[in-house]
């Protein structure tokens, strides 16, 4: 009885159509657990493969390639009940409530942009929409590794965010980034076959 009073209050809070791509119930959290403790030897980047997308540019995929990863509910479980599996701990449903409380009522999105960026802008186009991140967040640019003779290389981390309510969780989006180098960077998410 004491699970079951926090799953109902999760289902009131997070279940509505266009918070998430999947809706949050008692089966995808249950779903996000098992996957979590099932891949959690996976190394991070391939536990990550299913919420990832790679630039339509990109020539081949590998380390190199730009890539953003869209963090779902059911992938925000699942990487918390992983982390804490990884460290012989269990997740109680106090963790589920705090990591879907951080990000309740947004898209949020890891961009891997391989090039020194110190500033952008992103948008999502959907259909004839185009919706501006309500936030966009930069890391310093880390230098990647690099031969005696080359010179650096960079890779930067640029994390936005979105309202979920601007979003129509039936349809594909397109993620389009455009940095301060000017170049332009566009990631497709079928969001109806993401959990």
């Amino acid at each position: 009885m004491k699970t079951f009073i926090p799953v109902i209050l999760l289902l009131f809070f997070f279940v509505s159509p266009v918070s998430a791509v999947v809706p949050i119930n008692g089966e995808t959290i249950h779903d996000a657990q098992v996957y979590g403790v099932e891949k959690r030897q996976l190394p991070f980047r391939e536990f990550l493969l299913p919420w990832t997308a790679y630039e339509e540019k990109a020539v081949k995929i590998s380390d190199a390639s730009d890539h953003a990863i869209l963090y779902t509910p059911f992938l925000l479980i699942a990487n918390n009940v992983r982390d804490k599996a990884r460290a012989g701990l269990t997740t109680d449903m106090a963790d589920i409530e705090n990591v879907l409380t951080d990000y309740a009522g947004y898209y949020t999105f890891t961009i891997v942009i391989h090039d020194e960026i110190k500033k952008a802008s992103v948008v999502v186009a959907q259909g004839k929409n185009n919706i501006a991140a309500s936030d966009v967040i930069i890391d310093e640019p880390e230098v990647v590794k690099i031969k005696d003779n080359e010179k650096p290389r960079y890779a930067t981390r640029v994390y936005s965010y979105f309202y979920s309510k601007d979003i129509i969780s039936r349809q594909p989006i397109f993620l389009k980034v455009e940095g301060n180098n000017k170049q332009k960077y566009s990631f497709f998410f079928n969001l109806p076959k993401l959990k």
